[in-house]
């Protein structure tokens, strides 16, 4: 029977209770201090020693310091069964929104809902006065078979301030567990003075193992059965040898759970929604998409993969564990050297901080130990594509980062020591590197096999190729394999795949050579445009059809099959990102999925997996897939296009021009004008008699630095047929430099857009100009504070972008020419306007000495459209009205 809440609650409990000096928790979200711990972050700490119990009784003083969130937020003790069962004794704080105000609870999360008001009866609870910051209380609960019951007093005065009690009967509630500490939401403060008691101690039952069954393929391969899963080399190929000795093609795709991905715009995930509506249970969800990957010839579930619904299921998986990235998105800038900025590849962990080993070893001991013997595990991912450049330099980089940090920081200081009083050089930077790597490889995997010695260590999902090679070997040496995620170019004419220009066949060999392990390919794909999705942001190459898409993707994934040391790969991803994007921070909203929104597979795609992957063993020996002749088309210019394009005669553009000032303008309603001494080339060019924006110039020097015109010098008029060209001379410097650069820009009658063309660079001072690229600014009035993008890396496409003025207009360039290197439009979180259409020269830089002058050897062409639809600039064989 429930004793009542009586001034001698606990009394019986905690009579004997022991007084808690040690702790097992997160340093991330806790610190100790002494006896006392002091919470920062959402987590759960346990005191030493601490077993699970059927009574269990828990008191503690508890001092609330701050909270940095305007969300719900708590701190106080609690009896913890698991992450998703608990009750907990806390001081509350609201959302804001919903009056912030400061209060306390009994309450239980039940199967990870909050559910104690809906189902188990309250005897009494009552509530006296709010908590304050910086005043101690004393918590106290109890729980028993029949019921959980908590106060708490003032601890200066013994003043009860809230009590409460339930009685479980017959309902379905937690009746079990241990002691722990627990904070939500950043509610910051201070607990000590914890003591607990058990009694009907319950001893955890050995963990069920299902018993391993073969997945995929019978591939011919035989290798040793150890009971989990490893690599050998067998017949001149790396192979996964599965825990009964049979060789395995690991054949995974990534993020297949059953909520899809939330839409910031929606608030809704479309999938998550349609799966809601459209099945009785995940349950029945998860059934389908079982038998759909196996057939289509899956064998893995890959990177943030519902394993709790999908796993034993007849795919092995793998376990993610997030050891770096979660350090670098803490908030607390020393856990960071590259603090996480809501987007993949710009966080890096300090493992320097001397948490990081604990740290490391909090998340191995949740994540690895529970996992020990189940042989349908393959390994383990540390991390997901760390910053490895730091500043920005694959060598340098991390070091540069580093220097950045104030003396105060641990990683600052232990680059100090490294140093050690040497002159800084190029070597020092990549050897630091080498002991980032090192500190960081080691302290994951040991803490990894410490907790679990039966499964792989599978690496940190690299972003790509690019990281140093003193990183790729300290993986290799620490890691059992190397994974890295690939988004490359498929040349679907010439059946080859390359990667930053090479081959990449080619370019993994180099890196097996290098790293002597086997790799994984953790993350690939290849938007199309026919979904309805803007594929704008996130990696990959697009293709405009489905059918592209899956000759692309079946020559890629035959490639890999065919790499001797590539044991495999992961697709990314199950179901495609809303056509809206996911937020603000990271807008992703491409084609990616096996599967739409509504659920219904990509018939193309899918077939093709499924014939791919029946014979996934023979593509294994077989050679790389045939490369066919390439037939290069016509070198056309966008010069050369315009002008074939141009049509009526020459009265129909007028070039006027009174002293300084002067117009170029057609009888198609455009119209360009300036002024000699201006700080732009073109200070309006306008549609209707309705402005759209300006045009300038600019020079990237190698340092790198981008240099501005800031003189319009001199303007000239030609006919060239029945077109009208101005020739627009500008000066520009930055501290000694001094240059000149000529572009033209040409109407034709008929016609509402603009040719530009880059003529020549010179250096008018006395120092050499090193210059990088060049470029043409047009720069938009009145714009909307949004850009839009035309998705990139587009096969078969040329460069476009354009801005959004303020009331919907556009104002775009695009072009054809192969020296068109990059077009980015758009404004900096200053408000600053980056019109950055930049042109590549022919070398890596061109060094001009004084006097000298820069000609391109190719023509740097473009077209400026002013509210001019895509659609109309994709068609190329028709004027544009």
């Amino acid at each position: 029977m429930v004793m009542s809440v009586t001034s001698l609650l606990f009394a019986s409990m905690l009579a004997a209770a022991t007084f808690v000096d040690k702790w097992t928790l997160d340093p991330v979200s806790w610190s100790q201090d002494g006896s006392a711990i002091v919470a920062h972050k959402t987590s759960f700490a346990f005191p030493a020693g601490a077993e699970r119990a059927r009574r269990v009784g828990v008191s503690a003083r508890v001092v609330p310091q701050s909270c940095d969130n305007n969300g719900w937020a708590t701190l106080g003790i609690a009896v913890h069964d698991n992450e998703a069962n608990f009750w907990h004794l806390a001081l509350v704080k609201s959302a804001d929104d919903k009056g912030g105000w400061r209060r306390y609870e009994l309450a239980e999360m039940l199967d990870q809902q909050w559910s104690s008001q809906r189902t188990v009866k309250c005897r009494e609870v009552r509530v006296f006065r709010d908590w304050e910051f910086g005043k101690a209380y004393d918590l106290a609960m109890e729980l028993s078979p029949e019921g959980v019951r908590g106060k708490i007093t003032v601890a200066d005065t013994g003043e009860i301030v809230f009590r409460c009690e339930y009685v479980f009967g017959d309902s379905k509630s937690v009746r079990q567990g241990r002691p722990a500490a627990h904070s939500t939401g950043k509610l910051c403060g201070r607990i000590d003075s914890f003591r607990f008691d058990v009694e009907d101690k319950v001893h955890d039952a050995p963990r069920q193992t299902v018993p391993y069954e073969p997945v995929g393929v019978d591939t011919g391969i035989k290798g040793e059965a150890t009971g989990f899963f490893h690599f050998e080399h067998v017949n001149g190929r790396d192979w996964a040898i599965d825990p009964l000795g049979r060789g395995v093609v690991l054949i995974g795709v990534d993020h297949v759970h059953p909520w899809g991905m939330f839409c910031e715009s929606l608030q809704y995930s479309p999938y998550g929604r349609h799966v809601k509506e459209n099945y009785p249970s995940v349950e029945a969800w998860s059934d389908e998409t079982i038998a759909r990957l196996k057939t289509w010839g899956f064998t893995m579930l890959g990177a943030g993969c519902d394993t709790k619904l999908l796993s034993h299921r007849g795919l092995v998986h793998t376990v993610f564990l997030d050891m770096g990235n979660r350090l670098a998105y803490s908030g607390d800038g020393d856990w960071a050297i590259c603090e996480g900025r809501h987007a993949p590849g710009t966080a890096f962990p300090n493992v320097f901080h001397p948490g990081f080993e604990m740290s490391c070893e909090w998340v191995a001991a949740k994540s690895c130990a529970p996992n020990r013997e189940d042989p349908w595990v393959v390994g383990y991912f540390i991390d997901n594509e760390l910053r490895w450049w730091g500043s920005g330099d694959l060598a340098e980089g991390m070091f540069d980062a580093v220097t950045k940090k104030p003396d105060t920081h641990s990683a600052k200081k232990a680059l100090v020591k490294f140093l050690d009083g040497r002159p800084v050089t190029a070597e020092l930077k990549v050897e630091f590197l080498r002991l980032v790597a090192e500190r960081y490889f080691r302290t994951t995997s040991e803490a990894i096999r410490r907790h679990d010695p039966n499964h792989m260590v599978l690496g940190c999902r690299f972003a790509g190729c690019g990281v140093n090679e003193v990183v790729w070997r300290e993986a290799a040496k620490y890691c059992d394999l190397v994974t890295f995620n690939c988004y490359p170019w498929a040349d679907i004419d010439r059946n080859v795949v390359f990667d930053k220009g090479e081959p990449i066949a080619t370019r993994f060999r180099s890196l097996h050579e290098m790293v002597g392990k086997p790799m994984l390919i953790t993350e690939w794909s290849f938007p199309a445009l026919d979904t309805g999705r803007p594929c704008l942001h996130g990696a990959g190459q697009r293709f405009h059809t489905q059918a592209e898409r899956v000759r692309a993707s079946e020559l890629f994934a035959k490639t890999m099959l065919a790499l001797p040391f590539i044991v495999g790969y992961d697709y990314f991803m199950w179901v495609d990102e809303p056509a809206q994007g996911m937020n603000h921070n990271f807008p992703e909203d491409s084609n990616y999925g096996l599967v739409q929104e509504n659920g219904v597979p990509y018939e193309g795609i899918t077939r093709m997996f499924t014939i791919l992957h029946r014979d996934a063993a023979k593509w294994r020996m077989a050679g790389l897939p045939e490369e066919r002749p390439y037939v290069a088309p016509p070198a056309i210019s966008e010069k050369e296009r315009f002008l074939a394009r141009a049509k009526g005669d020459g009265g129909k553009v007028s070039f006027l021009r009174e002293g300084d000032f002067w117009t170029l303008s057609n009888d198609a309603g455009i119209r360009l004008s300036g002024r000699v001494g201006a700080s732009q080339m073109v200070e309006e060019l306008s549609r209707d008699g309705v402005s759209y924006g300006r045009y300038g110039a600019m020079v990237m020097t190698s340092a790198p630095k981008w240099l501005r015109t800031s003189r319009l010098v001199d303007v000239s008029f030609e006919r060239i047929g029945p077109c009208g060209v101005v020739a627009l001379t500008a000066d520009g410097a930055h501290e000694q430099i001094r240059f000149r650069v000529v572009h033209r820009l040409a109407l034709a009658p008929g016609c509402r857009y603009v040719l530009a063309e880059i003529v020549s660079l010179t250096n008018t001072g006395a120092s050499p100009i090193s210059a990088a690229n060049l470029f043409m600014c047009p720069i938009p009035i009145e714009r909307h504070p949004d850009t839009t993008k035309h998705p990139p890396n587009l096969w078969k496409d040329f460069r476009k972008a354009h801005w959004i003025l303020a009331d919907g207009r556009t104002y775009g360039v695009f072009s054809h020419d192969e020296s068109a290197a990059s077009f980015r439009l758009w404004i900096d979180d200053g408000g600053i306007v980056h019109p950055d259409i930049m042109f590549k020269l022919e070398s890596p830089a061109v060094v001009l000495s004084p006097g000298e002058t820069y000609v391109p050897r190719r023509t740097m062409s473009a077209i400026l459209t002013l509210d001019t639809t895509l659609l109309q600039t994709l068609n190329d064989k028709e004027r544009i009205k």
